[in-house]
């Protein structure tokens, strides 16, 4: 199968729905404007709850590196004093980089990482009852090069 060929492209802007740099996202549209409605919520909690995720691989390497996934997101977002749910495009930006200089891994399993979170954020935009009206990761791998990379390293291996 060809790029031309798949259903869902690869490229991040094609993705990215009305928008795609955080400039153009209405100051009453951002994340950052709804933190009273997240404080104390374990958002990933209920994604990990919904999507049935640890069930799909019963595996304990599996259900360890979803864990080791939370714990180092929630612990990135706590250092920068945001919620786990409402990055913004600079956020998840560094995290790619966060990953590959804090836990010094390889691109592949910093990937892992970042596209799951980036799926966590996917399943947000794609349900009404969250206000994510973008995703931040899309965001990200399109102005920036470690998130493009990590970004193009998981769609190489859907």
């Amino acid at each position: 199968m060809t790029t031309e060929d798949r259903l869902i492209p690869l490229d991040p802007a094609v993705r990215a729905g009305l928008y795609k740099q955080f400039n153009e996202v209405p100051a009453h549209h951002r994340l950052q404007n709804h933190a009273s409605r997240f404080e104390a919520r374990d958002v990933w909690g209920e994604y990990i709850v919904a999507t049935d995720i640890l069930s799909d691989n019963p595996s304990d390497n599996h259900r360890q590196r979803i864990e080791r996934t939370e714990q180092r997101w929630k612990s990135y977002m706590d250092q920068r004093n945001t919620h786990h749910a409402l990055c913004n495009p600079v956020d998840a930006a560094e995290f790619g980089g966060y990953l590959l200089e804090e836990y010094e891994i390889c691109q592949i399993l910093a990937a892992r990482y970042w596209g799951e979170i980036e799926r966590f954020y996917r399943w947000m935009f794609t349900h009404t009852e969250f206000p994510h009206r973008y995703n931040p990761f899309v965001m990200a791998a399109i102005s920036d090069d470690t998130a493009s990379d990590l970004w193009h390293a998981i769609m190489d291996r859907s």
